[in-house]
This record gives C-alpha cells, sequence and structure tokens, in this order.
C-alpha cells in the first residue's frame, strides 16, 4: 500500500489535519495550501495607528452641543460661568486620551469588544482597525520560523533511530520510546502495542494538535455583529472589509515575496519556480510554487518507497529546517543571505521530469 506522509511541526506540537502519499500530494495541489502557513502576513502602512488630520467631529471647537434636559434656555443665558465646567463632565475623556493608553485598553478587551468600541467614533475607529488586522494576521503564517517535518509512516520504531539533528528534544526521544497508551492505539491494533516503541509519525498522529490552513477563509468572529451593525447605525464605510478581510489583504502583490530557508540562511524567488510570471500573485503562485517547494525537501523516512517516479527525496535535506516566506526587502535583515534559486529551480524540474516526461512544464502551463 506504500507510507503516507504528514506534516508536522515538532516544537508545536501540531499537525496538519490532511496526510496521503507523496507521489500523490505533491502533485495533485495539496501542497499550494502550505503557503498561508509559511507567509508572514504584512499590515499595509495606510493602516497604522495616527492622529486622524482633521480633528474627529465629535470634539471640533464649533459643534454645539445638544441642550441637557435639566437646561432651559434663561439658565443658558445666565450661567455662562458655569457651561464650561458641565461641557468638561460631559465630553467623552477616552477618544482625547493619548494612542498608547487607548491601545492598552483596547488590548485588554475581547475582538468582539474592540469592534464595538471602535466604531463609537473617527479616532477609536482608527486605533480599532489596527487591532483587528492583528486580530486575522495572526491566523496567517503560523508555522513561519518553527522547524517542520514531513514525516512518513514507514519511519523505524525505537530509541535507535536517528531523526533529523535538532528535530527532536530528549524528553520528545523518550516519548518515542514509551510508546502509546491503549485508548491511543488505533481500531485495528491489537491490545499488546501498547507500551510498545512507536515512531514520530504515530506520535503525532495520536497527540498532536491538528491545524487546518486559513489561506482560504477566517474565522467569521465580526462579521455577523458587522453586518447587524450595518443595518441600524451610521458606519465606517469600510466596517465589513475590516469584520471580513480576504487572506490576500495581508499579502501586496506589488511586492517581490522571497522563501527563506531561516536554518541555512538560503533564499529563492519566485520566479525561478513559476512556470510563467504572470502566475506569481504575491506569496501565492499559480500551478508550481512555494507549497511544492517546501513540500518536496521538508520529507523524512527510513522508508525510501515514496509512491514516485522519482528517488531521494524520502530524506529532505530541509527536514527539520524553519522557513517563512516574507517580502524580499526583509533580506535587508539578518544577512548575509545565498541566492539558491538555480539550485531548486533545477531540483523541481528533474523531479516534475521523472514524473510527467520532458514535456512536463507544457503539460502544466
Amino acid at each position: 500500500m506504500g507510507q503516507s506522509f504528514r506534516l508536522i511541526a515538532p516544537h508545536r506540537r501540531e499537525r496538519l489535519c490532511w496526510c496521503g502519499k507523496l507521489g500523490e500530494i505533491l502533485f495533485d495541489g495539496s501542497a499550494s495550501t502550505l503557503v498561508s502557513l509559511f507567509a508572514r502576513p504584512v499590515i499595509p502602512l495606510k493602516s497604522a495607528v495616527n492622529e486622524p488630520e482633521t480633528p474627529p467631529v465629535a470634539v471640533r471647537k464649533t459643534v454645539v452641543p445638544r441642550k441637557r434636559r435639566w437646561q432651559t434656555e434663561d439658565s443658558c443665558e445666565s450661567s455662562h460661568s458655569h457651561e464650561p465646567t458641565r461641557d468638561k463632565v460631559a465630553r467623552p475623556r477616552l477618544p482625547e486620551m493619548p494612542v498608547e493608553i487607548s491601545r492598552i485598553i483596547f488590548d485588554s478587551l475581547d475582538i468582539t469588544s474592540v469592534f464595538l468600541l471602535g466604531v463609537t467614533c473617527q479616532r477609536l475607529w482608527v486605533i480599532a482597525k489596527s487591532v483587528i488586522e492583528r486580530h486575522f494576521a495572526a491566523y496567517l503564517g503560523a508555522w513561519a520560523g518553527t522547524p517542520i517535518v514531513c514525516v512518513g509512516t514507514g519511519t523505524c520504531r525505537g530509541r535507535n533511530v536517528t531523526y533529523p539533528q535538532g528535530l527532536l528534544l530528549p524528553e520528545d526521544v523518550d516519548e518515542l520510546q514509551e510508546g502509546l497508551d491503549l485508548d491511543e492505539l488505533e481500531d485495528c491494533l491489537p491490545d499488546e502495542y501498547a507500551g510498545r516503541p512507536v515512531n514520530l509519525y504515530d506520535i503525532a498522529d495520536a497527540r498532536y494538535d491538528v491545524i487546518k490552513d486559513h489561506g482560504v477563509y477566517f474565522p467569521q468572529d465580526l462579521l455577523g455583529v458587522a453586518l447587524d451593525f450595518t443595518h441600524k447605525y451610521p458606519r465606517p464605510a469600510d466596517i465589513l472589509q475590516l469584520a471580513n478581510p480576504e487572506p490576500s489583504y495581508f499579502y501586496p502583490t506589488n511586492q517581490e515575496w522571497v522563501l527563506r530557508n531561516l536554518t541555512t540562511q538560503e533564499f529563492v524567488r519566485p520566479t525561478a519556480i513559476a512556470l510563467h510570471k504572470s502566475h506569481i500573485h504575491g506569496p501565492f503562485i499559480d500551478k508550481l510554487g512555494y507549497g511544492e517547494v517546501i513540500l518536496s525537501r521538508i520529507c523524512w523516512s527510513t522508508d525510501d518507497f515514496t509512491s514516485m517516479a522519482g528517488e531521494g527525496i524520502h530524506q529532505g535535506m530541509w527536514a527539520r529546517h524553519a522557513l517563512d516566506i516574507v517580502p524580499s526587502t526583509h533580506l535587508d535583515i539578518g544577512g548575509p543571505w545565498k541566492d539558491i534559486s538555480d539550485e531548486v529551480a533545477e531540483d523541481i524540474a528533474e523531479i516534475w521530469k521523472s514524473e510527467y516526461g520532458e514535456d512536463w512544464r507544457k503539460q502544466h502551463w
């Protein structure tokens, strides 16, 4: 039947919800969903929290507040000396606070409360937008910068198995040796398999948290509130966009996005991987992109069967490495960086040629 492979992040004790034979998941488009796990989101500069260019209407000096119920025309005319005091008491103080203080208040609230407080005035809306955007951005790039591996079911079991250096902590090795509890065994396994040594695939399948990629959607925890608000009250023009953003909002396409190997200080440019430059959309590349590059280089198993025509990727050179996808301007930081775009492009071409033949590019155009 062949072995299956599963992507895991051991240091985070997380695994993807899907797995499969390498000869299938590498070529059927599954790998494209990995990009949102490694691409670090960018908050657009226009969303930076600054003071509005003009004062919010609520605090302009030219605005005359409505008369209070306890006021009469006579009292308004005869008690001018008391009006500044009353105005000072009634005027909302939060919008006038320094941005730093307002942000502390916003950061202490749940996201729905942030939204509702933000719509009360223009100045607070600017701050709330920043907080809400960071809330959604946190769902992207979850595995950026953490060691990852695509481990196979055929990996040998026991303490003497040598995993890539740095992938496992000493306590992880002990866990593999101790094995699974009786209630963690698959239904098809007899009870005597409890307590026997297992491999990393087994442990991840039984004990690691399952995560879903959020490349297609975000949790809609604010959309219902925003929709209800738009039918009842005046609203900011961008309220629905903020409550239900597209992931692409955090990945501007007017920048070049590179795949970095943080462990080896190497990077790959999109033009070396894409079959055509029109396929490049920020970190996302149609047909063949960074997801396929990552998957083809992080596999690891002691069993060399991969359900593929090509050979040699069952112990990938990037297994247990930390990766991310960022705008190329990030290469100005933390260098020097080595450009291995041509090398990676040749490796990808060899894999696809082995599977589809010499004209593989035409078949996948």
